[in-house]
C-alpha cells in the first residue's frame, strides 16, 4: 500500500494519492456538484436530507450562504459539509451537514473533511463550530468526539448540540 500525500493548491484544492484511487477535496463547487454530493451520500444520514419535507429551502440556503467542500474519488463525490461560517457577532460556525458514502467511511473522509471546516471557520474568523446531531446516531458522536467536540445542550427532544472551540 503506497503511503498518503496532501498537497495544498492555491485554490483550496487538496490532492491525496491514495491505494488505487486519487482523492480530490475542493471548495471551488458548483450547484449541480453540490446537489450530486448531497445525492451521493444519503445514505450516509439517520434521516434521508433529500427526502425532508423543506429539502427545497434547505438547498438553497446551502447553495447560497454555506461554504460547501466535497470529496471526489475518479471525479465522482463519496463526500461533502456544509457549514455556515459567516455569524460575525457570535463568531460561531454551524455545520449544517457533513456525510460521507456509506462505500468510504472509515477511510478518514470524514476526518479531512472536518479538517477542512476547520480551516475555513478559522479563515473566516469564528472561534467556535457547532453542529447538531441526532441522539440515536451514536456512531457520529463518537466521530465528533474523536475530532474535539463535546456536548453542548439539547437542541430538541431528539437531538443535541456538540462544539468545539477554535
Amino acid at each position: 500500500m503506497r503511503s498518503q500525500r496532501s498537497i495544498l493548491l492555491k485554490s483550496w484544492v487538496i490532492m491525496i494519492m491514495s491505494t488505487n484511487k486519487d482523492i480530490v477535496i475542493s471548495t471551488k463547487v458548483t450547484t449541480d456538484q453540490k446537489l450530486l454530493a448531497i445525492r451521493a451520500c444519503d445514505s450516509a444520514f439517520t434521516i434521508s436530507v433529500i427526502n425532508r419535507p423543506n429539502f427545497e429551502e434547505l438547498f438553497q440556503k446551502i447553495d447560497t450562504l454555506a461554504e460547501f467542500v466535497i470529496v471526489t474519488s475518479d471525479k465522482s463525490p463519496i463526500g461533502y459539509a456544509a457549514m455556515y461560517a459567516n455569524d460575525l457577532v457570535t463568531k460561531e460556525a454551524f455545520i449544517t451537514l457533513i456525510g460521507v458514502n456509506s462505500d468510504y467511511q472509515g477511510e478518514h473522509i470524514g476526518s479531512r473533511l472536518m479538517d477542512n471546516c476547520i480551516l475555513l471557520a478559522r479563515k473566516n474568523g469564528m472561534n467556535i463550530v457547532r453542529l447538531e446531531v441526532l441522539d440515536v446516531d451514536k456512531g457520529a458522536q463518537a466521530f465528533y468526539r474523536k475530532q474535539g467536540f463535546w456536548e453542548d445542550g439539547r437542541c430538541s427532544r431528539e437531538s443535541i448540540y456538540m462544539k468545539k472551540v477554535l
